[in-house]
């Protein structure tokens, strides 16, 4: 699946940052599509636009419980991680 979504760019601070235009946010099954559509924005005049691939997730396909196991692995240090063999 591919998404396309213009953006602006504003200063915060020392950075600059994206901010998303929700409104222009479509995904599509191919490319082309969402490389026309990409093309259309531009057309319209907005200056900054990204496109990018994403996997969805099938039906039946979230499992909570390795989410809740990965977060919990995540939290633990190396020397923890080497106590538990993990």
């Amino acid at each position: 699946m591919w998404t396309t979504i213009a953006y602006k760019l504003a200063q915060e601070g020392d950075s600059v940052v994206r901010i998303y235009l929700d409104e222009t946010e479509m995904s599509f099954l191919e490319q082309t599509d969402a490389t026309a559509y990409a093309a259309y924005l531009i057309e319209k005049g907005q200056s900054n636009v990204e496109m990018y691939e994403k996997t969805p997730v099938p039906s039946g396909g979230l499992d909570i419980i390795a989410l809740k196991k990965t977060d919990a692995l995540n939290k633990l240090t190396q020397l923890e991680r080497d106590i538990l063999g993990v």
